[in-house]
């Protein structure tokens, strides 16, 4: 479930924040910095404090496999789709 939700809320920011700014020559290392912290309170909003708890008992560090897991989910978001390489 954490990890859905990560990719949706990357694929959110893609298409309010990040695409825009790429549209206007503008996503810089400053914007990437801030996509990405978007990315991360989002994902931490969504968590319930049930769930924190749990996923805080159940991984060492929530704070890094929700990074890992971000980078991951933006460079799967970059490949071309299959559709759109045919």
């Amino acid at each position: 479930m954490l990890n859905d939700t990560i990719t949706s809320t990357v694929i959110a920011i893609n298409q309010t924040y990040v695409d825009a700014l790429k549209d206007k020559n503008a996503f810089d290392k400053e914007a990437q910095e801030e996509a990405f912290k978007r990315v991360f309170d989002m994902v931490q909003a969504t968590l319930t404090e049930e769930a924190n708890k749990y996923l805080n008992e159940a991984i060492d560090d929530l704070n890094l496999y929700i990074t890992i897991k971000i980078e991951e989910a933006v460079k799967e978001n970059k490949k071309p789709k299959i559709e759109e390489a045919v």
